[in-house]
């Protein structure tokens, strides 16, 4: 979620300036008290997790109760929910910061400029950071719709027809039919034509 990226086989950590004496010990007292408070169970892989601790999802889980748990941990952490999971981590530091990071500061006039070649594509609330700082280039898959109430005003700018992995075919099959002197113009995906908002 922002915070390693990796190259090859090289795990490099890039927000280590903002979490210089971080363990995710820090985050055992908030974790204990939505734990507690709303009976969430730990995910399988959050011993694998390295800067947070995540949850599943409770089926009716919604925005108030989203707020409810928020108003439970400390003012250094934040709260996130994606589809599935509900994420506890130090505040401050997610997907987008952990992009412009990754590719530098004399890189991300190119990035956020209107000619980049960066696309985000995002399932869940937990994206919204992505979609508000790259607006123009930003896409959902389209269960992002059983979402969009966490979202607020960070709407992706296009959303696609189908849901999770069959949508970022979609995308990826749009774009790479765009690729050449054959295929210029509007396309016709195998899964479907994608819809602007």
């Amino acid at each position: 979620n922002g915070l390693v990226m990796y190259a090859g086989e090289e795990r490099i950590p890039i927000a280590d300036d903002h979490l210089r004496g971080f363990s995710k010990a820090m985050l055992s007292d908030s974790a204990k008290r939505i734990c507690a408070e709303f009976s969430l169970k730990p995910t399988g892989d959050d011993r694998f997790r390295l800067f947070e601790k995540t949850f599943e999802r409770p089926a009716a889980c919604d925005v108030a109760m989203l707020d409810s748990m928020r108003a439970l941990i400390a003012p250094t952490e934040e709260l996130i929910a994606s589809s599935i999971h509900i994420h506890l981590r130090p505040s401050g530091w997610g997907k987008a910061e952990g992009i412009k990071a990754a590719f530098g500061q004399s890189c991300l006039a190119d990035v956020l400029g209107p000619k980049s070649d960066l696309l985000v594509i995002g399932d869940s609330a937990n994206d919204a950071p992505l979609f508000r700082e790259f607006a123009g280039q930003s896409v959902g898959v389209a269960n992002i719709r059983d979402t969009v109430d966490e979202l607020g005003n960070d709407i992706p700018r296009y959303i696609t027809v189908n849901p999770e992995g069959y949508g970022f075919i979609e995308i990826t099959d749009r774009i790479l039919a765009t690729r050449g002197p054959r295929n210029r113009g509007s396309v016709q995906t195998a899964y479907g034509r994608m819809t602007d908002r």
